[in-house]
């Protein structure tokens, strides 16, 4: 028998040896993962597995004009109100939350470097608003995101206000393609704790339907980052985002 004809025999020989063997069982996956490669909220948490106790990650704005305010939390009578629980991602490259936020110049004291920041940064698009500058706003919990995105970055979407719906990011220039953006838990500090400074933002603007000044748009530099801190008071100052990894 030739090498070729001895080759074909072992093939269906296997094959056939595969079958009776039942290899053909194993098991599919549920369904197809989605957009950010998780098949279910369930499957989106890290650990888990085995009887390990799953890795709790939270996530806080420390400086800056914006902080995390969960709806629902009274930030006084809560001093963590603030720190808000995150969920990886199986890629871990992307942070979600099941909270719906908050925000409001009100958190930044009068005539303070912060709030100065968050009026220029809606000044980049002051056109759009209708009633005067944003104040406060309302992210819904599918809305926001943390991701390792060409620079640590915090995403709110699909923000509706003042007669336009916008979206804004706070974004970092710390970025290693290779290396996990999130903490080891454990370790204790600083290991379990990660801390990303945030420096520059970008926003897109649009009018909404029915305005009477017609349909309006908005982006910084076509959509680019922009430094917080050359915004027209000259003094904006950047945000903080700090990661915590427990078990």
């Amino acid at each position: 028998m030739n090498a070729t004809k001895f080759t074909l025999t072992s093939t269906v020989v296997a094959a056939a040896l595969g079958l009776a063997l039942g290899l053909s069982a194993v098991p599919a996956l549920a369904g197809p993962p989605d957009k950010d490669g998780c098949h279910d909220h369930k499957d989106c948490g890290s650990g888990g597995g085995d009887g390990e106790d799953p890795i709790v990650y939270t996530a806080e704005l420390t400086a800056g004009a914006f902080v995390f305010h969960p709806s629902g939390h009274d930030s006084e009578e809560e001093p963590s109100a603030h720190v808000v629980v995150v969920t990886p991602n199986n890629r871990e490259n992307v942070l979600r939350s099941g909270v719906d936020l908050n925000f409001d110049i009100d958190d930044s004291p009068e005539d303070s470097p912060e709030r100065n920041t968050w009026i220029d940064m809606f000044a980049t698009c002051d056109a759009l608003w209708d009633s005067g500058p944003v104040e406060f706003f309302f992210v819904q919990r599918g809305d926001w995101s943390i991701d390792k995105d060409g620079g640590v970055r915090v995403v709110f979407r699909h923000i509706e206000d003042q007669g336009a719906e916008f979206r804004f990011q706070l974004i970092g220039n710390e970025f290693d393609f290779f290396d996990s953006f999130l903490p080891t838990p454990g370790l204790g500090p600083p290991a379990d704790t990660r801390t990303y400074t945030l420096e520059q933002f970008a926003i897109t603007a649009k009018s909404l339907a029915g305005g009477s000044g017609g349909t309006k748009c908005c982006r910084t530099l076509g959509g680019d980052p922009l430094f917080l801190t050359d915004l027209l008071s000259g003094s904006g100052v950047p945000s903080t985002l700090e990661i915590t990894a427990s078990e």
